[in-house]
């Protein structure tokens, strides 16, 4: 699942339209952790460290049930260290939305700016294939646009009286 520096989109119509387009296999760059409903919460926290990954896919078999985030833990665990010995399932988020890595990046987008979600998860064929975190997206785009990004001032509406530099 690795990726190189994507490209910005070719072809007719917009570039908005075509990057909303780009299918978000384009930005799954690492597997995703996956744990079953049984894990221990303290071993699931501990690969979610050692991974440097704040979350989890909780699978039955091959079937996605449920998604462990770095917010779960604060929400449900922290300051309760009994809760580490009990199973992830009992701490989950269950049925997770989810989305083909065919989907579009604008679809994406819609999913987790308007239900405020962090991750979503990417299943074909009833099969986990990955996960798109919203640090994912803007990796992307930033990809996409290197010197705009890199370019910005410090404050987005700061104005420089005039180009620095030789």
């Amino acid at each position: 699942m690795t990726n190189s520096h994507p490209s910005p989109p070719s072809g007719e119509g917009s570039l908005v339209a075509k990057i909303a387009a780009e299918p978000i296999r384009a930005l799954m760059t690492t597997e995703p952790i996956l744990v079953s409903p049984d894990a221990m919460l303290l071993s699931v926290l501990d690969q979610m460290r050692s991974r440097r990954k704040s979350c989890a896919l909780v699978c039955d078999d091959d079937e996605l049930v449920g998604i462990f985030t770095e917010r779960d833990y604060l929400d449900r665990v922290a300051g309760s260290p009994e809760r580490l010995h009990e199973t992830v399932a009992k701490h989950m988020s269950k049925n997770p939305v989810s989305l083909s890595p065919n989907a579009g990046l604008g679809e994406l987008l819609r999913i987790i700016v308007g239900r405020g979600f962090r991750h979503l998860p990417v299943v074909e064929d009833s099969t986990v294939v990955g996960v798109v975190a919203a640090q994912d997206i803007v990796k992307y785009i930033a990809e996409l646009f290197p010197a705009e990004v890199y370019n910005l001032p410090p404050q987005l509406d700061q104005v420089m009286p005039h180009g620095e530099g030789a």
